[in-house]
Formats: C-alpha cells, structure tokens, sequence
C-alpha cells in the first residue's frame, strides 16, 4: 500500500505554478489525494486559477461542517463545477457506503450552497450530485 504524508497544498507553490504554466492550462481538478475542503485556503486557489480563465472543478463528500462565509467563499471563488458524493438518497442508504459521513450534515451544506449561488445570482458552480445505485 502506497502511504503519503498528510500535507496541504501550499498557495505560495500554486501561484508559482500559475505564473509558469497558466497560460498554458484550460482545466484543473482539485482533489485526488483526499477531501479538497480541508484546505482552508481551497477558495484562494480556486480564486487564482479564474483570475487566469481556467476552469476548475471541487469533487468532496460535503461531510463536514461548513461556515456560511466558506461557503459563499466557495461559490463566488470562480469554480465551475461542484461535484458531491452524496451517495444516497436517505441517510440508511447513505450509511451503506459511507461508514463514517453524516447525510444530514451533507444535504444541510448542499441546499446552502444552492441557497448561496442562488442569492449571489450565479449560474456556477454547476452541481452535481453523485451517488451509489443499491437494490
């Protein structure tokens, strides 16, 4: 199995690799190695990515609790495309595959985010939610 430390993405190393390569870059996914939300500073890099018309996309389970002002940060940071692993639709489902996230806590942070790009009159972030098809 292959371990990596636990790290967040410094800004300061980002700007550097926009100021090298943005010109070059269309398109940027922030996650793979974890949950992108626990950067507190996800917005900023999202913000810088825009500034140089890239478009971005946040793939997150949504499962922890979020602040009203991260959440207004994050849908007027520029992101294009929210996509949530809300992997069911009642919390039995839900706690099939996700031993240890909170449905209520999902949805909750879900419709505030639609409620903020709403109230901010924002076609993006486009949202989409993912989920398991069980029996």
């Amino acid at each position: 199995m292959v371990t990596r430390d636990v790290e967040l993405a410094e800004i300061e190393v980002f700007k550097r690799i926009i100021d090298e390569l943005g010109d070059f870059l269309f398109f940027i996914d922030f996650f793979n190695y974890g949950e992108p939300l626990l950067n507190p500073r996800l917005g900023d890099f999202i913000q810088i990515a825009a500034q140089k018309k890239i478009s971005t996309c946040v793939s997150t389970n949504l499962s922890l609790p979020l602040s009203d002002a991260r959440i207004r940060g994050l849908v007027s940071s520029g992101l294009h495309h929210l996509l949530v692993s809300l992997d069911g639709a009642s919390a039995e489902t839900y706690s099939t595959y996700r031993r240890k996230g909170n449905f209520d806590l999902v949805v909750k942070n879900l419709r505030k985010i639609i409620a903020t790009k709403k109230e901010l009159g924002l076609k993006n972030p486009f949202v989409t939610w993912r989920m398991l098809i069980f029996r």
